[in-house]
């Protein structure tokens, strides 16, 4: 069997995967990359390739190779589109069509056609149905984020979000031509995909996202990440409440510095650790994470909370178990306060690496804190 991943969001490629290095750089890239490497242990399956857009400048070279060799099996191709820069998820609308013809044009150079496509969010699945209207190959939809989720947490002002509605329409026209629609959770089936017109359970399965947890459940403190966040406080001794998540405004973050900074108990016996995403320079932090940052320095400003909260600029994917051993080993806890998390990844991981959680109950945490037992479930909003 021949497998072709369309993922067209973010800054994706085979390994060393800089999440947060733009605001699409996130969890989706991490899905799929773990998705892919199980499936090639899979006796059936001959080939797997991974199709993203290829694209030059900001935020580097790496983007502009067309092709990567990640295994016998694997590979990572990048071809091109209408625009020749990186582009936001917001505007990959504009490049469904010509990034369509490009893939149909490599198909055509393939020894054979892939036998199914799987479309990671709704972009790739409109570039998906003009490949199955040409050349009758099915596909598989996972949305990874739904746009009614997102319109839910704005409010009324979603009404006056044009993207927004577009990406509304792409997904319901994915759900109504997939066939099969993966979802990573019970929460996503039957709560998230219900609010859509086209939705048919009878499609969907509910296939939870994999993890290496051995890497985490071995996972140690390193001199290196210790010291990177304990230069920030006065006593690096005390518990960690940690969070590691892309700091974008969905993930919730400032309302957790908020809530630290309202709580003088918290405070004294608590340090709040926050690993958001990796920058050199907050002005030229891609979408909204500029201003989510802005916001954490300011509410740290604003409750005078410097000696107790760590905001470290860098880190690597292979320091992130050396992360949650530093909570560990302090008797910290992990935190997710993500206004909606489809499934949450990072509590697995934190999970495995020994940290209680205290997670969103908003999608997929539910899913796991039922079945870990390991933490509390709370409202974001409260």
């Amino acid at each position: 069997m021949f497998v072709l991943h369309i993922a067209l969001q973010g800054c994706l490629r085979g390994r060393d995967v800089v999440y947060g290095l733009t605001s699409d750089t996130g969890g989706h890239i991490r899905y799929l990359l773990d998705l892919v490497a199980a499936s090639a242990q899979d006796s059936r399956i001959a080939r797997i390739v991974m199709a993203t857009r290829r694209f030059e400048g900001p935020p580097g070279p790496d983007y502009a190779v067309p092709e990567e060799r990640i295994s016998d099996k694997v590979a990572l191709v990048r071809l091109a589109s209408a625009s020749p820069g990186y582009r936001s998820k917001e505007a990959m609308h504009g490049e469904v069509e010509s990034y369509a013809e490009n893939l149909i044009a490599w198909i055509g150079r393939q020894p054979r056609a892939p036998d199914i496509i799987h479309a990671h969010y709704a972009d790739a699945a409109a570039v998906a149905e003009i490949v199955e209207d040409r050349l009758g190959i099915p596909f598989v939809f996972t949305a990874h984020s739904l746009g009614r989720v997102k319109a839910a947490m704005v409010g009324d002002g979603a009404a006056n979000d044009p993207e927004l509605s577009r990406r509304i329409v792409t997904e319901e026209a994915a759900l109504a031509r997939a066939s099969l629609v993966i979802a990573s959770s019970r929460d996503e089936a039957e709560v998230q995909y219900a609010g859509y017109a086209a939705y048919d359970p009878g499609r969907a399965r509910v296939l939870p996202p994999g993890s290496d947890l051995a890497r985490f459940a071995q996972s140690r403190p390193h001199p290196r990440i210790d010291a990177a966040i304990d230069r920030f406080l006065h006593d690096p001794g005390k518990p960690a409440v940690l969070a590691l998540a892309r700091p974008v405004a969905r993930k919730n973050l400032a309302a957790l510095v908020q809530a630290y900074g309202e709580s003088p108990e918290l405070q004294a016996c608590a340090n709040l650790v926050i690993v958001a995403g990796t920058r050199d320079d907050i002005d030229r932090l891609d979408g909204d994470m500029a201003a989510t940052m802005r916001d954490l320095l300011v509410l740290i400003d604003r409750y005078d909370l410097y000696g107790r909260v760590a905001y470290p600029k860098t880190h690597r994917p292979e320091d992130v178990p050396a992360i949650y051993a530093y909570a560990r080993e302090r008797g910290g806890v992990f935190v997710n306060p993500a206004l909606n998390e489809p499934f949450g990844l990072t509590l697995l991981e934190a999970s495995a690496a020994g940290l209680p959680l205290v997670a969103t109950d908003s999608g997929g945490p539910n899913d796991i804190v039922e079945t870990c037992g390991n933490g509390l479930l709370v409202d974001p909003r409260a």
